[in-house]
């Protein structure tokens, strides 16, 4: 990391894992100023109209919650770098978090199940795209989408079983029945020959030879608006699909939150408290 923030961490005795995450989302603040501006900034010239830039492109794909998050790792680093008498400012010092939002639940699960095939019989959507949604149906997130081939044991013609690891190193498995077995297949069969350890990948546009990297954010924000572009699709996404999942496991299965929690991988506390659109319902529920 540069800047010595990695080791600033280490020495404040944060965790490797937190020191990972802190030094991903910097990396990532930095590869969108490099992609949002041809002459490479310098560290002490980064602004408060270049952050809030960031911020605006995270909020297009990100929940309030997850855009604070990013605010809180910037100000740590921010502020590391001004202590340190590397910027002549702190440019994090304009920035206030965003207000926690309740947004209302915009469709169904049932709604999604029952219009999924608009998505796998679409001829304009790629392979990666309809493989995407059907996973999106089983509420994977973002960090969930980094896994290997080596993750992915196909059982049979219809059922097929991934091992995902989420935030705070949270360990499920996903299991693929019927339809969306299928679909992700048609997607993993032919990623089975191409130079990479990932399943859900980008192609390194700028080198001579076929290479990948897993997908990014940009990459997964790309897909999901195509996915919007198909009525009744407009409102798509990873976190409002894996929402419409969560309240149909509680109100259709009648799953209990502990089972959710755990077949999501995740904290009791997380449904209660990171998915406030769902906080009323579920707890109106039995």
């Amino acid at each position: 990391m540069p800047f010595g923030f990695a080791d600033y961490l280490e020495k404040e005795n944060k965790s490797e894992q937190t020191i990972a995450h802190y030094v991903r989302l910097v990396n990532e603040f930095f590869q969108h100023l490099d992609h949002e501006w041809p002459s490479e900034l310098e560290v002490y010239e980064i602004g408060a109209k270049h952050i809030t830039g960031y911020l605006r492109f995270k909020k297009t794909h990100s929940s309030n919650s997850t855009v604070n998050k990013h605010i809180a790792v910037l100000k740590k680093f921010f502020d590391y770098l001004w202590e340190n008498n590397m910027i002549p400012i702190d440019p994090m010092s304009k920035i206030r978090y965003l207000e926690k939002e309740d947004k209302p639940m915009t469709f169904t699960y049932q709604e999604l199940i029952e219009h999924r095939q608009l998505i796998y019989q679409n001829a304009k959507l790629k392979s990666i795209d309809k493989a995407l949604f059907a996973l999106s149906l089983y509420g994977i997130t973002f960090s969930e989408l980094d896994f290997k081939k080596q993750d992915v044991h196909v059982m049979d013609d219809d059922t097929i079983i991934i091992n995902t690891v989420g935030k705070r190193n949270r360990h499920r498995s996903i299991h693929l029945e019927g339809i969306e077995a299928k679909v992700f297949y048609d997607y993993y069969q032919n990623m089975l020959f191409k130079p990479t350890d990932y399943v859900f990948v980008q192609k390194l546009s700028l080198v001579e030879t076929e290479q990948y990297r897993p997908i990014k954010h940009r990459g997964i924000v790309f897909i999901s608006e195509k996915i919007k572009s198909i009525e009744p699709f407009k409102e798509f996404s990873l976190t409002n699909t894996r929402n419409a999942y969560i309240y149909h496991l509680k109100v259709d299965h009648h799953y209990s939150i502990e089972q959710i929690a755990f077949l999501l991988g995740v904290s009791i506390h997380y449904l209660g408290t990171a998915l406030p659109s769902l906080r009323e319902r579920l707890a109106n529920t039995s």
